[in-house]
């Protein structure tokens, strides 16, 4: 006995509707407002939650750049070391290579202001300055060491 196809024109589930503004559509099928109301919703879910990971991703490199000590250190023409004094004072030193004061002013610069950021939150340095208003190195044989406090509180 040979099985008949089912007839989709009368009207049962996965019959195609012919009226209306649902013709083509299947039949039982809801398209109405709530229901683009949740696909709308669905997708705003989606693109919020890709948004999230996206976020977090970003924010973990940039605090495992923080604690590296960043790209930047690596790029600066002179090696610099902190050492902490009493409080929020602190010391630079760099290896003296006969160069002027501004060779070594960005290398200096930048060790003091990750130090402050990292202890104190802030990046406000007060140095030790000649009385001609620059900043005071004090040289230890083929070192220079510059004073400085962090002024964040």
């Amino acid at each position: 006995m040979m099985r008949q196809a089912p007839d989709l024109r009368s009207g049962g589930v996965g019959a195609v509707s012919g009226r209306g503004a649902h013709a083509g559509r299947l039949a039982g099928s809801e398209d109405g407002p709530r229901c683009r109301t949740r696909r709308r919703a669905r997708h705003a879910m989606r693109w919020a939650a890709m948004a999230l990971v996206i976020g977090a991703v970003a924010s973990c490199a940039s605090i495992r750049q923080l604690r590296t000590g960043g790209i930047a250190a690596d790029e600066l023409p002179f090696r610099a070391s902190v050492s902490r004094g009493e409080g929020r004072a602190f010391t630079v030193v760099v290896q003296d290579r006969g160069a002027p004061l501004d060779a070594f002013r960005e290398s200096v610069r930048f060790h003091a202001t990750r130090h402050c950021v990292r202890r104190f939150g802030g990046s406000e340095v007060a140095w030790r300055r000649a009385p001609a208003g620059d900043w005071l190195p004090v040289r230890e044989g083929d070192r220079l060491r510059f004073a400085g406090r962090c002024m964040a509180r």
